[in-house]
């Protein structure tokens, strides 16, 4: 069961790498908006877009902005990244939010459950497994 209240603190992480390899074609775009609309009322505290530099134009970090969320240009691969401010974030939100996530991150998903975090993957089937 999905418990999301009002008054819960939640921060998206969104690894743009994985996302767009999970959508249709090599370089699938997704819908920021739409992933906005799924906080069902939240208050979202962070919304953060990581990808690395030499993939992330200047044109695409203004549209990431222009729909609410950071935009990250990262060095090579985005997930130290991602884990670095989910640890950090872990102590300041009541649900932290995946999107595009894989496998990698298992590791830190009790550590972050141990805050009292609800943890949160949006994506394919992989990351469903992760809510809690």
């Amino acid at each position: 069961m999905n418990v999301r209240q009002e008054n819960q603190r939640l921060a998206i992480l969104v690894d743009a790498d994985n996302v767009e390899i999970l959508g249709d074609g090599p370089r699938a775009k997704i819908d920021l908006a739409a992933l906005t609309d799924r906080i069902n009322h939240r208050q979202l505290v962070r919304a953060i877009y990581y990808k690395p530099e030499k993939h992330f134009s200047k044109a695409a970090r203004r549209h990431v902005e222009r729909k609410g969320f950071e935009a990250y240009a990262t060095f090579k691969n985005s997930d130290a990244w991602i884990i670095a401010d989910a640890i950090a974030l872990a102590q300041k939100v009541d649900v932290l939010t995946f999107v595009g996530i894989d496998r990698d991150f298992e590791p830190i998903i009790p550590m972050i459950k141990s805050y009292g975090v609800r943890v949160e993957g949006w994506g394919d089937r992989k990351s469903s497994r992760l809510n809690s």
